[in-house]
């Protein structure tokens, strides 16, 4: 997803994935995983402007 520069978040993983938001949240290790990605998704200079999923 990063490298197709989509959003990272629950819902778009949960999606492409094909899993429920609740198996993301409930896997400590994947749960961590989207959370640091979404922050440093949340860090990138507006220039470089993701796709929506």
């Amino acid at each position: 997803m990063i490298k197709k520069q989509l959003y990272i978040n629950f819902n778009s993983v949960a999606e492409q994935a094909k899993v429920s938001k609740g198996f993301l949240y409930k896997n400590h290790r994947l749960h961590s995983r989207i959370e640091t990605l979404r922050k440093q998704q949340e860090g990138l200079s507006s220039g470089n402007e993701l796709n929506e999923a």
